[in-house]
């Protein structure tokens, strides 16, 4: 999601249309990627990394050209020209979705597995910040969009190109499952006989959900207290920052103490807090709400991002030996799950504003007064929602008491196969010790 910034002129009209449709749009990813998601998961556990990595490629490179095509075509077709390249491209994601941790566990030692697969996840924020610096530089009307699209169709099929160079080289390491089809139906039973990973399912997915919807539906929550387009792009931009510094910071701790169950509980809690203030903050106007905003707005997104690979390599411990795919990705789909559950909450239970109500006079929703389409809503009754269910994630968290199984496993192995070296060392020594005998 782009935010693009508010203008004051003749282009504020566009800017405050342009803010409803991009929500319009990050949904498709949600809708798609819900019911492809099991079908995406079972397809990547069964092709190994580099086929995941085409099947991730492609879809997104044709979806950016259907995009960047849509700035040929008449008028009439040109918005739902778009909408189909957008949901073409979110084809993409379920692949994408259980990579990170899959590749940390097939090709990174244990002491670098939680940071291989904080940069792993962090790359889709980092690309969305990128996006959030560089857009608003390329498009300053919506005359503008064609040159954004255009360059994001050139980047997505070099993106393309480089991943059928890589997989063509291949990945020496690759784990060959004789039987991944019969792995793949023992690693949900796994799953979902642990109940330290149902926890975790449920609050990591939860946290993800409540992230995406917040991102996704920053501007409508802020508009009715007069917050721009270019406020809720500041927020989007401080939360991803500060999450990619967090999630680095707690990779790091993590793979070296190994403390995830910890860091998980402290992480979520925090960020859950954070969460429920933030959302009670957009009510709050002037220069308190505008320093609470950008503050619990940090707060969240360094601590909300880092629950991300923490939690996905607490699920690999917690489910070992289930492929990790299966494992991470049914966490990330569940994640969409509860991005559509918060965002039809925040739908169904927010009302218009009342006409006598003084947010009539401050609010930035409407392209016009007469514009009934967009018309400035309370989210009073969503807030409590959202909030009690936040507040669930805070509770379960603390019910955690996961067994470290991949590093223990890792540990006897190192030990067996250190007991072995020395059990041939005193049965078979050196040439150069027999001879000083």
């Amino acid at each position: 999601m782009v935010h693009l910034k508010r203008e004051e002129g003749p282009g504020r009209n566009d800017s405050i249309m342009f803010a409803h449709k991009e929500a319009r749009l990050s949904a498709v990813y949600l809708l798609v990627s819900v019911p492809f998601g099991l079908c995406g998961i079972w397809l990547g556990s069964v092709s190994g990394v580099k086929r995941s990595l085409v099947m991730a490629a492609l879809p997104n490179a044709f979806g950016a050209m259907i995009r960047a095509y849509s700035h040929m075509s008449h008028d009439e077709y040109r918005y739902y020209l778009v909408i189909c390249g957008q949901t073409l491209a979110a084809f993409s994601y379920p692949f994408i979705m259980f990579l990170p941790s899959k590749v940390s566990d097939s090709y990174f030692p244990p002491s670098e597995r939680t940071l291989a697969t904080t940069i792993g996840i962090m790359s889709n924020p980092f690309g969305i910040l990128t996006a959030n610096f560089f857009a608003p530089l390329l498009v300053q009307s919506s005359q503008d969009i064609a040159v954004l699209n255009n360059s994001l169709c050139v980047l997505c099929v070099g993106v393309l190109a480089l991943v059928f160079f890589f997989s063509c080289r291949g990945l020496s390491n690759e784990n060959k499952s004789e039987s991944k089809e019969k792995q793949y139906l023992i690693s949900f039973k796994t799953c979902f006989t642990n109940i330290n990973y149902i926890i975790l399912f449920v609050i990591l997915g939860g946290g993800i959900g409540m992230f995406n919807s917040l991102y996704t539906m920053m501007f409508e929550m802020m508009c009715p207290s007069g917050y721009s387009n270019q406020m809720a792009g500041w927020c989007a931009v401080i939360m991803i920052t500060s999450g990619i510094v967090g999630s680095f910071v707690a990779g790091v701790v993590v793979d070296k103490k190994k403390c995830y169950k910890e860091a998980m509980m402290l992480l979520m809690i925090v960020a859950v807090t954070a969460g429920t203030v933030f959302i009670w903050t957009t009510k709050l106007q002037g220069v308190e709400g505008t320093i609470g905003l950008l503050m619990f707005a940090f707060i969240l997104g360094f601590c909300g991002l880092a629950t991300y690979p923490v939690g996905l390599e607490l699920a690999l411990e917690c489910t070992y030996p289930a492929s990790p795919e299966v494992s991470s990705g049914l966490i990330v789909l569940f994640g969409q799950v509860f991005s559509l559950f918060f965002i039809t909450i925040l739908k169904l239970y927010s009302y218009k504003i009342e006409e006598n109500d003084y947010r009539l006079t401050i609010e930035v929703c409407r392209a016009t007064s007469e514009d009934n389409k967009n018309y400035p809503k309370d989210y009073t009754v969503a807030f409590i929602i959202i909030s009690c269910v936040a507040s669930m994630f805070a509770v379960l968290v603390v019910f955690l008491r996961p067994e470290y199984k991949r590093s223990d496993s890792e540990k006897k192995q190192t030990y067996l196969a250190s007991q072995s070296i020395e059990f041939e060392r005193k049965c078979f020594p050196p040439i150069d010790n027999l001879a000083t005998h």
